[in-house]
């Protein structure tokens, strides 16, 4: 009531610029004047400020922010504008964001006032990568709204959209847009074969998703796109995230067990087409795997080799995503005694705040997690880990299974190994529906089978190395899935079998628990790792 009768204190001039502002969460000077069109916009919004009128100034000194009562009856006010008045605020707000790469606000600004040939244009800029902070049921609910004749009008924008629609798993949807593609294509013969070409091209690299981690029949719509593309992919820009946000390539890509050594050797025959066409996104990620599967078998040097030059062919890019599972790859390794240059969480955040990408930020977020919970520094790990509370956060659907063993390896941190085992069987399906071979199909046969054999299994005061390794022919197919050999493990420490000095620290993947024979030499000389 006192916020509305101030507004209606003041003078028309400046309840409109209060109208129109209101509509920002915050805004600068410059903003003001370019949606307002006020020559002394600057003066208004000082003398708001002077008059304690809900506007303050923020730290920065360059920004300011309505306070929430006075925001609600300024956006009340230009409720009361005309139609045509409204539409051409909003058109100036789209414009704004648009020009320095905010296209989410963009986006919304655009579709407020009606014009969607310029909110698809905005699509085809972003290329996806901020639309992905968006949840599947917004995404559907936008495109629902804008009409199919717009869409038709901008290929490109269908392209981006057919990548999202695959990773928020709505297939049909997708596949809806590609039969809207080739409608569009077919009604204006007048494009030429070129550009045909670059369209259909592109969609094959976005079929190609259907075939997800399957790395031959990827491949092949790969070579496909790359005979009909004479320029770079639109809907994949290089600075966007190639795991689907996860920190691991190995845990994404690898398919079928026994079958490393021909996943590892098709990711370096096939990744060149890829990089051809999209610009070197993702690149370095074969030697990302590479180096990982290493790690797992227990080939430390070969690892350390191996993800220097992944880091080199990465920043040769610019990619930021294989940049941080390097990192992630390089804090697991120095916890084997292969030490590395001290790392900044702190630091990396903020250098990828600027870069305004969330699932970047989600991925950090993860490694954090991870490495504070092998370390028992529970009150480190992120909040979102750190409370459970992943339900919260729109991940991919493909990396989800693998945040989830993040959160796994944080509930036995703070040891709740029963909370760890509760979570079997759901994480399980997941795992088999995205078809991820480092944990195969188990009946419940088998569960029980394991369960049963906790006596057999080894002492803690027993050489992990020795103990835990697999049967030979693992070296060059990692037989046995990653995570497998540390269930025992978790049995035991429910059962009370294991003293929590030695199973703190210990992973589920990677800190120690080494998948193959390793060399005569490693079996030699390993030895239990020390508890954090």
């Amino acid at each position: 009531m006192f916020t509305a009768a101030m507004i209606e204190s003041l003078s028309p001039q400046r309840q409109e610029f209060l109208a129109v502002m209101g509509l920002a969460d915050e805004f600068t000077v410059e903003m003001a004047s370019a949606v307002t069109r006020m020559p002394d916009a600057e003066q208004v919004l000082l003398a708001l400020t002077r008059q304690n009128a809900f506007v303050t100034r923020l730290p920065d000194g360059e920004s300011f922010r309505f306070h929430h009562m006075m925001k609600e009856c300024a956006e009340r006010l230009f409720a009361q504008l005309p139609a045509p008045r409204q539409a051409a605020v909003w058109e100036r707000y789209g414009r704004w964001y648009e020009a320095r790469r905010q296209y989410l606000p963009a986006l919304r600004a655009y579709e407020k006032c009606g014009d969607y040939d310029a909110a698809l244009h905005v699509i085809e800029e972003d290329a996806g990568i901020l639309l992905a902070s968006l949840g599947p049921a917004e995404l559907l609910e936008r495109l629902g709204r804008c009409p199919v004749d717009a869409l038709k009008r901008h290929p490109l924008a269908i392209l981006v959209l057919m990548r999202r629609m695959f990773t928020c798993q709505q297939i049909p949807k997708m596949m809806e847009l590609k039969a809207l593609l080739e409608a569009a294509v077919r009604e204006h013969p007048e494009l030429p074969a070129q550009e045909r070409g670059n369209l259909l091209g592109e969609c094959d690299l976005i079929l190609s998703f259907l075939m997800y981690n399957d790395i031959t029949q990827m491949s092949r719509l790969h070579r496909s796109a790359s005979r009909q593309m004479t320029r770079p992919a639109v809907t994949l820009r290089n600075s966007g995230s190639w795991t689907f946000g996860s920190p691991s390539v190995l845990m994404m890509y690898y398919r079928a067990p026994g079958e490393l050594g021909k996943e590892l050797a098709e990711m370096y025959e096939c990744m060149p087409h890829y990089y051809k066409i999209t610009q070197g996104h993702g690149q370095g990620a074969e030697l990302v795997m590479d180096a990982e599967a290493a790690f797992m078998q227990g080939h430390f040097e070969r690892a350390v080799l191996l993800l220097e030059r992944a880091r080199v062919r990465a920043a040769s890019c610019g990619q930021e995503n294989m940049a941080l599972c390097c990192d992630f790859l390089a804090l697991r390794l120095s916890l084997c005694g292969q030490a590395g240059e001290p790392f900044d969480f702190e630091a990396r955040r903020a250098a990828l705040l600027q870069r305004h990408d969330v699932v970047l930020l989600h991925l950090l977020e993860s490694i954090e997690a991870y490495y504070y919970a092998l370390l028992g520094r529970t009150d480190a790990v992120p909040e979102v880990f750190r409370e459970h509370r992943l339900a919260s956060v729109s991940y991919f659907a493909l990396c989800r299974p693998m945040m989830e063993m993040i959160e796994l390896q944080v509930w036995l941190a703070q040891g709740q190994a029963v909370k760890v085992l509760a979570r079997c069987e759901e994480l399980l399906a997941a795992c088999q529906r995205f078809h991820y071979g480092w944990w195969p199909s188990m009946s419940g046969c088998r569960w029980r089978q394991r369960t049963d054999c906790m006596a057999s299994l080894p002492r803690p005061g027993l050489h992990w190395s020795r103990r835990w390794q697999r049967p030979r022919r693992m070296a060059s197919g990692c037989r046995w899935p990653k995570i497998t050999a540390i269930w025992p493990r978790c049995w035991r420490r429910a059962a009370g079998a294991v003293p929590s000095r030695w199973w703190s620290g210990r992973s589920l993947w990677g800190s120690g628990t080494r998948l193959g024979a390793p060399s005569s030499t490693a079996r030699q000389t390993a030895r239990p790792l020390p508890p954090h």
